[in-house]
């Protein structure tokens, strides 16, 4: 029977103060892996492609992961159907599950400890800790949010009765598939008889039948990932420590286990990114590798006492060890050597092991473990609100990895990234050479130099070594499409089409591609297939203004004007918004449309503000009315205005994505 408490009360309040802490994300913009997963991912536009993500790989089949997570992709889909690519809203969906979860911990720890204090305590820790952060403020992050949300609502469902265990388990798989480190949730769930509070004299466990069903759910979870990836684990492509022996693998464990206690306790530096050589890969013991082995024999070490003396607290232990296996490189490699997202589930763990200790350790001075408790905890929250100010857009935060992390061979790609912005293309070379040297696995170092050289002017240089990984490497979108782009800056537009229709037979419909065809057939001379090609990528991606830009100029150079207003009514940001609002209003002043053609003109002028041109061409079309006051009145406007700002629109060709 669960004793009263009240640590209850306090749970909604540890919700309300975990959104407060990280309500600073919901400003924040695409960073990292949310630019790929999201803001460019062609997958999750149509609703229509859903049941397509439970055969697939996570990323899409030219790059395969070895990553399975259908109910991500689903959750990205339906999130973009609502939200499109405003990243406010997203940001606000991951903010709302965390708060979820944080009330989920307090509820299964509620039960587990049969008191609400030590639950409190648990939740407290986990909802402000600043482990947590790089889950609950990167979009990508909303894997492991939905597969702990799935995971403690099975957890908490999973003792009762028939009801709860149906749906536990359909809960469990969702987990799973939402990312798969998912299935060690079944850990809890079958332990919790035996360990939960006031239960240590029985020992009874649970019976078959239950849990079968959580191995069904796991077992039908292999299936489909075996059917949609062909592997159980990550493909040796996409390993980072692909091809080290088992040795190197535990070794480097042991100094990420290290790097894992000091982010739970101790997480003042924070980083998005622990690659070689942040985290050394060798099989030598060094001094980091004794520090986590002692860690580790600690860990195990409490996790016997705790069996002893307190079982509650460590089933804590337990969830933290099982959580942490599956991302160990030990028992299959993966596709990073540590990382902080990685601790979002076994903090849950973590932050079961602390309440109950020390609750325990407190028992008769329960306020005294209320105030040990804010007394951590706030320190916690102020660190996780100030690591969101790291991931307000993609430039800052890669500075804050360079500042946090300046041995990992991802700073010397971010310092490359930037010395290419700043046009330092010397300063850029040296740095890929330094990240590629590090780890030469990573093939996006090779698609970074390519990208410098073109940066450079080096065009025929940087389409010669494309052209290599492109042969290399026939399935690699990012390169042919890069190959294309160079091919055309460099004005070799039939080789530039060849590449882009390449592209389009290898991967499929990609917007890009088709602007990429639309640019380079314009550029030949063939205004129809361009407008084709346009059309095609404004199917695909209704928000490309310079696209519409362009197909609503060949249709007016071709006396199609009702077409090109429509064209040019679609192009509603970007820098040819003012042309196509200036195009708008002469063609419907043509066809007789003054009120339109007024509405236009008096947006371009909100448009910009200090540009004569809309007033100019109202005048000309009030004068043309026979309104010669208003057209005087008009004109007197533009010549206020600062001069030689007259009607110079920017040309309207699409640039390259």
């Amino acid at each position: 029977m669960i004793s009263p408490s009240r640590g209850t009360a306090r749970a909604p309040l540890t919700a309300a103060l975990a959104a407060l802490v990280f309500a600073g994300a919901i400003s924040c913009g695409f960073v990292w892996d949310d630019v790929i997963l999201v803001e460019e991912n062609q997958r999750i536009r149509h609703v229509a492609a859903i049941p397509s993500f439970f055969v697939t790989d996570y990323v899409g089949g030219d790059y395969p992961t070895g990553i399975y997570r259908p109910a991500v992709l689903t959750a990205f889909t339906l999130e973009y159907s609502l939200f499109g690519t405003d990243p406010a809203p997203w940001h606000a969906v991951n903010l709302a599950i965390h708060v979820a979860n944080v009330l989920l911990l307090f509820a299964v720890g509620r039960r587990l400890f049969a008191d609400a204090t030590p639950a409190w305590i648990a939740s407290f820790l986990f909802a402000l800790h600043p482990a947590v952060s790089e889950t609950v403020i990167g979009l990508a992050g909303l894997s492991g949010l939905l597969s702990a949300f799935f995971g403690l609502a099975a957890w908490y469902l999973f003792p009762r009765g028939a009801k709860g265990l149906a749906a536990a388990t359909i809960l469990y798989l969702f987990s799973i598939l939402s990312k798969e480190s998912g299935a060690v949730w079944l850990v809890p769930m079958l332990l919790e008889p035996v360990l939960r509070a006031g239960c240590e004299r029985t020992g009874r466990g649970i019976s078959p039948g239950r849990a079968g069903a959580l191995f069904s759910a796991l077992a039908l979870y292999i299936a489909m990932r075996m059917n949609a990836t062909g592997a159980i684990g990550v493909p040796a492509g996409g390993q980072i420590l692909g091809g080290a022996d088992l040795a190197t693998r535990a070794v480097t464990m042991l100094r990420g286990y290290a790097e894992y206690i000091r982010l739970l306790f101790f997480p003042l530096r924070l980083a998005g990114d622990y690659s070689p050589d942040a985290i050394v890969v060798s099989a030598r013991l060094d001094g980091a590798a004794i520090a986590g082995l002692a860690f580790l024999a600690a860990t195990f070490a409490a996790l016997v006492v705790a069996l002893k003396r307190n079982r509650s607290a460590a089933a804590g232990i337990l969830l933290l060890l099982a959580g942490l296996a599956p991302v160990s490189n030990v028992i299959l490699p993966i596709g990073a050597v540590i990382a902080e997202r990685f601790l979002y589930l076994p903090l849950v763990g973590f932050a079961l092991f602390a309440g109950g200790v020390l609750h325990g350790a407190l028992r008769k001075k329960p306020a005294a473990a209320v105030a040990i408790t804010l007394l951590a905890g706030l320190p916690l929250g102020v660190r996780s609100a100030a690591r969101g100010g790291d991931w307000r857009d993609h430039e800052t935060f890669m500075e804050s990895l360079i500042r946090a992390v300046p041995k990992s061979y991802r700073s010397y790609e971010a310092i490359a990234e930037r010395e290419l912005r700043l046009g330092h293309y010397e300063k850029a070379l040296a740095a890929q050479e330094e990240a590629y040297r590090i780890y030469p696995e990573d093939r996006s170092l090779r698609t970074l130099r390519a990208r410098i050289l073109k940066g450079a002017g080096r065009l025929d240089e940087a389409a010669a070594y494309l052209s290599t990984m492109v042969a290399e490497m026939p399935r690699e979108r990012r390169s042919r499409l890069l190959l294309a782009e160079t091919l055309f800056e460099a004005k070799r537009f039939n080789e530039a089409l060849k590449q882009y229709r390449a592209a389009l037979e290898t991967y499929g419909d990609d917007y890009r591609a088709w602007i990429g065809i639309g640019r380079s057939e314009d550029e030949l001379g063939r205004q129809e297939e361009a407008a084709d090609a346009y059309r095609r990528a404004v199917a695909l991606r209704p928000d490309l203004a310079d696209a519409c830009m362009r197909i609503g100029l060949i249709a007016m150079e071709e006396g199609r004007y009702e077409e090109a207003r429509q064209w040019f009514r679609r192009v509603r940001d970007g820098t040819n918004r003012l042309g196509a609002l200036l195009l708008r209003g002469r063609i419907s002043a043509s066809l007789g449309d003054m009120d339109d053609a007024a509405n236009a003109f008096r947006e371009a002028a909100t448009v910009e503000p200090r540009s004569p041109a809309p007033w100019i061409e109202w005048g000309k079309m009030l004068e043309q009315m026979g309104k010669k006051d208003e057209a005087a009145e008009k004109y007197r406007r533009a010549k206020r205005l600062e001069r030689g700002k007259g009607d110079t629109r920017p040309d309207p060709r699409p640039e390259g994505k």
